[in-house]
């Protein structure tokens, strides 16, 4: 219910973008301190949506002092990389890779090599762009991407997506999973006060979380997000653990059978 609600808006509404912020207590951009980016992988849950945006932070050793730095760390870690958590996944091209960038006022060209060929549908084809759009832009001041295929101009990409010119982020509604964990991240160590910080497209802005030790659920509830759908909110909520191993999982309600839906859920130490 709650999807076809989201999705019945999405005509109607105009599309709609999230910051990227970095990391508290990150540092000033150097080459020497390894520095955190914004990078975007796609997540698939068995509700029937396809594959869907998500966030993770890395930290790289390249340089990100400049604009340039910045958006060649983002899309390399995203076509070179593994996202840390294994439910995340890129949709590019295995052997893809970043050839070159530049950058012309708020335009980043994107030049991307061995990946002329990909064998997806047209929505996986959308999204697996959009991964790279979502990933470039989260870079202060760049808010279109051009992409070039071996060094030369192309007109369209795996006979699903127009290239002939610039490509901005989709609607939040059509790009982005309805519920994350942005943090903690998976494989994170984190103290005993656990802070969930989360992000979601809910309908009444309501997202549930629950933290497993083992089987044992020891905490559960729900947040309500700063914004409703069809935008996305986020919304934190700290928690206090015992040192062990958990599971730290988001979600939606249906409203027809109370099942989970949209899952997102990550490992992480507390100690």
């Amino acid at each position: 219910m709650r999807v076809l609600v989201c999705l019945a808006l999405t005509a109607t509404l105009a599309a709609c973008t999230v910051a990227d912020p970095a990391p508290t207590g990150s540092s000033t951009p150097s080459a020497a301190v390894k520095q955190p980016v914004a990078v975007y992988y796609a997540l698939t849950t068995p509700e029937g949506l396809g594959p869907r945006l998500v966030r993770e932070f890395h930290r790289v050793q390249e340089p990100t002092d400049s604009v340039v730095g910045q958006v060649r760390a983002a899309a390399s870690q995203m076509l070179s990389h593994n996202a840390l958590d294994p439910d995340y996944a890129n949709l590019w091209p295995n052997g893809a890779k970043l050839l070159n960038v530049s950058i012309a006022g708020n335009t980043a060209t994107v030049d991307i090599g061995g990946a002329t060929a990909n064998n997806v549908g047209a929505q996986a084809a959308q999204i697996a762009v959009q991964q790279l759009v979502w990933t470039v832009t989260a870079v202060p001041n760049i808010d279109s991407v051009k992409i070039l295929l071996d060094g030369a101009p192309a007109t369209e990409l795996w006979g699903h997506v127009d290239l002939s010119k610039p490509l901005k982020r989709a609607s939040a509604l059509d790009t982005l999973a309805p519920v994350w964990l942005i943090s903690p991240q998976h494989g994170d160590r984190v103290g005993r006060e656990v802070t969930l910080h989360i992000a979601g497209i809910a309908f009444e802005a309501t997202v549930h979380y629950q933290v497993r030790f083992g089987t044992q659920v020891v905490k559960e509830g729900f947040v309500t997000l700063d914004k409703g759908a069809p935008q996305q909110g986020e919304a934190k909520q700290t928690v206090t653990l015992e040192p062990g191993d958990y599971v730290i999982a988001t979600f939606l309600v249906s409203s027809e059978d109370a099942e989970k839906e949209h899952l997102d859920d990550h490992s992480v130490t507390v100690g």
